[in-house]
């Protein structure tokens, strides 16, 4: 079967030619001064690398790193991991002490006054308080038992980060499928174009054929418009295949992160093997660890806390705080003065109009619906892998009853223009060989590709490559697995 290789062969040729023009265009003399210099050294070899390299090429391992660093969807799901641990930050500080700092200036315009009657005189009035009040001072308060409500924030805010991590990787894995399908893709692409382009190649030999021998006599012109109609026909199938490339080149720089203006290559064969795989083991192992199980177990986790939280409201809290004050003025004298207080207490709620018992049936139902979720959730992921293994093995066979079906109907073929050459066959049956060729490598091709993108799927849906790295990555490019 043939191959697909795009290299940078073209890149080391367009270097040397570069390197010659850049060095040859100018007298001898003064091109050994100028290779002296290490900058005009550099110079030059950064312009090569900018004039001859305007992509990358990529192996699908390769393809696969670079999406993971590049990819939209899986950086934005990353970030949400920062968001998590500033969560487990803020649930933290719960625990700790909370110091305030505090500073005032009061001018008081209007004094009031108490009135003193004199024994032997007038009454004599006398103000209360000062025009100017000075204050400053530091605070604490330390929570001392809320009756669990901290200590579930902050195991939420753990879990809460838990769960993103494996949002993480359940969306690594999906950037992981999507690149070898859209690698694979790329690549079959290049290869129906081939197969198109071979198609349009045997026409026109044909035709060639069918037209020499009509000019002698020994073919009707029947058998000339029918091998000029099947050439006419042939070149659609050209024209669809190209575009089809074009588009699983757009769709793999999409899935990379790549802008689409810029030009890209893959490295690669379609060389398949038998990919073994026990049903029962795979559906075990995708339950115990795929990452989207995983997520969803923590966020249950997390409702059962939030209930505990819940059910807390309306329980005691205890406190204690401390103060230092420094202010002017001090009870009665305008001097200054410090004052230090410090205070245990406890808050017990009465009656908060039904707030907690509709915190906590709102809770309850929260974690229902989680557990119902994750009861789905488990459930589709072994259908998942159940239609990934089904699929790949179906896959597995037809691409069996593919492999010598090619070499079969190319050796039929070279039968069938030997026999017509020699004026045993018809020009309809060449025709029909040259058919049914062309459909015995299109159904190959898509066997192939049927079968890598099952295996591929099948990685996905575990949760884990299970042939190395022949799931989804080298291994199942270019190397016989």
């Amino acid at each position: 079967m043939g191959s697909v290789s795009l290299s940078l062969r073209w890149l080391r040729s367009r270097c040397t030619d570069v390197r010659s023009v850049a060095v040859g265009a100018v007298p001898s003399g003064l091109a050994d001064r100028l290779t002296l210099n290490p900058a005009f050294i550099l110079l030059i070899l950064a312009s090569i690398a900018s004039s001859a390299f305007s992509g990358s090429a990529f192996t699908l391992d390769e393809a696969i790193e670079y999406a993971l660093e590049h990819n939209p969807d899986l950086l934005r799901t990353r970030e949400q991991v920062n968001g998590a641990k500033g969560m487990v930050m803020e649930a933290r500080s719960g625990f700790l002490p909370h110091f305030e700092l505090g500073a005032s200036y009061t001018r008081q315009f209007e004094l009031p006054t108490l009135t003193i009657a004199g024994a032997d005189g007038p009454a004599v009035e006398v103000p209360l308080g000062y025009e100017n009040n000075y204050s400053a001072g530091i605070s604490v308060t330390q929570s001392l038992w809320s009756w669990g409500r901290v200590l579930n924030a902050y195991r939420i805010a753990d879990l809460g980060l838990d769960a993103v991590r494996y949002d993480v990787e359940e969306m690594e894995s999906a950037v992981r499928y999507e690149v070898a399908r859209a690698f694979y893709g790329l690549i079959v692409a290049h290869e129906f174009e081939k197969v198109a382009r071979d198609a349009l190649g045997q026409a026109e030999r044909h035709f060639g054929v069918v037209e020499t021998r009509e000019r002698e006599g020994l073919a009707s012109r029947f058998d000339l418009l029918r091998a000029q109609v099947q050439v006419a026909n042939a070149k659609p199938p050209v024209i669809r295949a190209a575009n089809a490339v074009d588009l699983a080149e757009q769709q793999l720089k999409l899935v990379l992160g790549i802008d689409l203006a810029t030009q890209i290559e893959v490295q690669g064969e379609l060389v398949v093997g038998p990919a073994e795989v026990d049903l029962v083991e795979a559906i075990e192992q995708a339950l115990a660890m795929r990452p989207a199980l995983e997520s969803l177990r923590r966020r249950r986790s997390i409702a059962a806390r939030a209930l505990s939280i819940a059910q807390a409201q309306n329980k005691p809290t205890f406190f204690a705080s401390a103060a230092y004050v420094y202010q002017r003025p001090f009870y009665f004298s305008e001097d200054w003065g410090r004052d230090i207080r410090a205070t245990v207490g406890v808050t017990i709620p009465i009656f908060d109009g039904f707030r907690t018992r509709g915190a906590v049936a709102r809770a309850k139902s929260s974690l229902r619906d989680l557990e119902l979720s994750l009861t789905v959730l488990e459930d589709g992921v072994e259908l998942e892998v159940r239609t990934a293994y089904l699929r790949l093995m179906e896959a597995q066979e037809t691409l069996a009853s593919q492999q010598e079906t090619v070499g079969q109907a190319e050796e039929s073929l070279r039968i069938a223009e030997v026999r017509f050459r020699n004026g045993m066959a018809t020009s309809l049956e060449v025709m029909d060989t040259q058919l049914a060729l062309t459909q015995a490598r299109t159904n190959y091709l898509g066997a192939v590709s049927d079968f890598l993108i099952a295996r591929a799927s099948l990685v996905r849906a575990v949760g884990r490559d299970m042939w190395g790295s022949e799931g989804i990555g080298e291994g199942a490019v270019g190397e016989d697995s």
